[in-house]
């Protein structure tokens, strides 16, 4: 197959899924293109994709708002494909690069698929044309793919024609830079610490002052615990305030934005407090360490955990109600956490890169006609 994967996103989470899918495709054959916006690519995802062999990579700009010049980025990425085509399979990854995708698809040979990877309409009070526009956009693909049963439901919920709806979980590739004693010394945890890791960008989707605020509390009953912030972004100073405010400088340390693969080998558990997520490739990263996850009843939860085994879930998205599923992990025995890490490594296996990458395969055969 010649395969196409356009994304504008390109780090992060969906950078990942990119990466995975365009390695898998090439160990099995298929000619793979990524095509990307050069604005918005992390270091690090083109230095991944650029050591595949065989891959080639297509530059192609595009905005992240939502603007005028989205006809002109569109136009360009019509172009680009329409040179290196033809592709039997156009895929579209998030919002904006599945818009243009589908948009230029329209007169483009080959089957153009999407995959949302979070829709922005999953944002809370956002305007309601967005929900609109998804549903619109449908009507240009045969194929609107879901990373999680929560995002499933959400595209249903869009008005989306179930045809149209597709389930493929996101998976993640059990490979970490360091071992699990390298990263506890690395962060100097002392002997009977429990670290809590917060992983993603500092920034409202995350409410990462909802997971200062939860683990305030649980901190309380179990000062062995011991938070470790990874990510950075616009409210960084504001969460250093709330720290400080909350007097957790002996129990939470930000380590702003680094190589999560080096320190999550170490954590304990994952502390999630995001608004909305799918599946998050943290929640799949840490399952894959034996961290169990501790979350809101976000989208992802339903593949990652199994309550009381693999993690706990919120009651609700406010701030006590994660507190207190942090504090139903923490109060477990030592030989319990133990236990629940060995059941979400087992757990792990279910998400896997192979997993998800053969399963892309098989729909991307049953779409060409």
């Amino acid at each position: 197959m010649r395969v196409c994967h356009v994304v504008e996103a390109a780090g992060g989470g969906s950078g990942q899924v990119v990466f995975e899918l365009a390695r898998y495709g090439l160990e099995h054959g298929d000619d793979v293109t990524v095509c990307y916006a050069p604005d918005r690519a992390e270091a690090g995802f083109v230095a991944a994709l650029e050591s595949l062999p065989r891959l080639r990579l297509l530059p192609s700009p595009m905005h992240r708002p939502v603007g005028l010049h989205d006809f002109y980025d569109g136009w360009l990425l019509w172009k680009t494909l329409r040179r290196a085509g033809p592709f039997d399979i156009i895929h579209g990854h998030s919002s904006k690069a599945g818009a243009l995708t589908r948009l230029a698809g329209v007169f483009l040979p080959g089957t153009v698929v999407y995959t949302a990877h979070a829709f922005y309409s999953m944002k809370p009070d956002t305007p309601a044309i967005y929900g609109w526009l998804e549903r619109i956009l449908s009507w240009l693909t045969p194929c609107v793919i879901n990373v999680s049963k929560g995002e499933l439901e959400h595209s249903r919920g869009l008005g989306i024609a179930p045809s149209k709806l597709f389930l493929v979980p996101n998976g993640a590739t059990p490979h970490f830079s360091a071992s699990r004693e390298q990263a506890r010394l690395a962060l100097k945890a002392k002997d009977g610490q429990i670290l809590c890791g917060f992983v993603g960008r500092l920034e409202a989707q995350k409410k990462p002052l909802r997971a200062l605020a939860a683990f305030a509390q649980a901190v309380k009953l179990h000062p062995q615990a011991r938070l470790i912030l990874i990510g950075d972004g616009s409210l960084r100073e504001e969460v250093e305030a709330e720290r400080i405010r909350l007097n957790l400088q002996d129990h939470c340390e930000m380590l702003g934005a680094c190589d999560a693969r080096k320190i999550l080998p170490g954590f304990d558990c994952l502390l999630n407090s995001s608004d909305f997520e799918t599946l998050p490739i943290t929640f799949l990263e840490s399952l894959n360490v034996g961290a169990p996850v501790i979350a809101p009843p976000v989208g992802g939860v339903e593949e990652a955990i199994i309550e009381g085994v693999t993690g706990f879930v919120a009651q609700d998205f406010s701030e006590k109600a994660l507190g207190d599923a942090l504090e139903r992990y923490l109060s477990r025995s030592a030989e319990q956490r133990q236990q629940m890490s060995a059941s979400t490594l087992q757990h792990a296996a279910l998400y896997t890169a192979e997993i998800m990458g053969e399963k892309y395969k098989i729909l991307y055969r049953a779409l060409i006609p």
